[in-house]
């Protein structure tokens, strides 16, 4: 008996009558598509004759935008330039020079988009290329460059000037590690105490109490838990402070700056030396790319 031929649409095999499946990212290209009549990259594109990928890739990569013209030489040098400016500005985060490598990756990132700008259709005006080049240095800096500096000094290095010097403190460090006489960076709130005004910023110093110490300021001296110290500028005198829980003792010497005559005032030094730990910033690297870091 003859076993008939299976039909076409009961072929395992390709249907020539059917379309293909959709592929489970197709709805990712849909979703860009909508993104991008939404902001109105789809008009952009027709004008500058270019697809959608590669205005984005040429918006976020810096010296893309010179190897879809065809000048792949111009790509690579910016590439290259720009590569060799974020190592330096690494290298020496918080300095002078790390600014000037942060400024040159930023003008080199903005030549690379305005490159496109060769492909519109009209010649441009002098004040309109001006005020485009403005634009877009605005829009990278603000929208690119200053959110991924606060997520790297969140979470991965945060350079303070302590003292006219420049301390990389590690944020990633827990708090659950750090022990008395650790060397910490800390948040400073803004307020008011009494008619004296804190500026928020950064502290750096040694843990020298936790919660449940006592403190003693005399004459000439302070003591912790009965081991006498020598006295401090700006510390209170014949006062006994008690660290209060989930609070250390950090006397302030790199946040204090005080204008006037006189000493500040005990509630003052108070509120800057007993630092809670949820104020805590980090722990400074011992280490940074080889340099030994300096200690206050």
């Amino acid at each position: 008996m003859r076993v008939p031929n299976p039909s076409p649409c009961c072929s395992s095999g390709a249907n020539p009558y059917y379309p293909p499946r959709a592929r489970w990212y197709s709805g990712l290209g849909n979703l860009a598509y909508l993104a991008s009549r939404k902001l109105g990259l789809d008009t952009l594109c027709r004008r500058l004759n270019i697809s959608a990928p590669r205005l984005l890739l040429s918006i976020a990569l810096p010296g893309y935008s010179c190897f879809v013209l065809e000048r792949r030489r111009w790509g690579q040098a910016i590439l290259a330039c720009y590569c060799l400016a974020g190592v330096v500005s690494l290298i020496w985060l918080g300095h002078v020079v790390a600014h000037l490598a942060m400024g040159t990756m930023i003008s080199l990132h903005v030549f690379s988009q305005l490159q496109l700008l060769t492909r519109w259709p009209s010649e441009m005006s002098s004040r309109t290329r001006i005020a485009t080049s403005l634009g877009v240095l605005l829009a990278t800096s603000l929208l690119m460059y200053a959110p991924l500096r606060a997520v790297l000094e969140r979470h991965c290095f945060l350079p303070l000037r302590v003292q006219d010097r420049v301390v990389v403190i590690s944020p990633s460090a827990a708090t659950g590690n750090v022990r008395r006489g650790d060397l910490i960076a800390y948040r400073i709130r803004s307020a008011w105490v009494g008619n004296t005004r804190l500026r928020a910023g950064y502290g750096m110093g040694r843990i020298e109490a936790l919660a449940g110490d006592r403190i003693r300021f005399d004459e000439d001296a302070y003591t912790i838990n009965d081991v006498t110290r020598a006295r401090r500028a700006y510390m209170p005198r014949n006062l006994e402070w008690v660290v209060p829980q989930n609070h250390w003792f950090i006397w302030p010497d790199s946040a204090i700056k005080a204008s006037g005559n006189g000493d500040i005032l005990p509630t003052v030094v108070q509120e800057l030396a007993l630092v809670p730990e949820s104020q805590f910033a980090g722990k400074p690297f011992q280490r940074w790319f080889g340099r030994k870091q300096w200690e206050p």
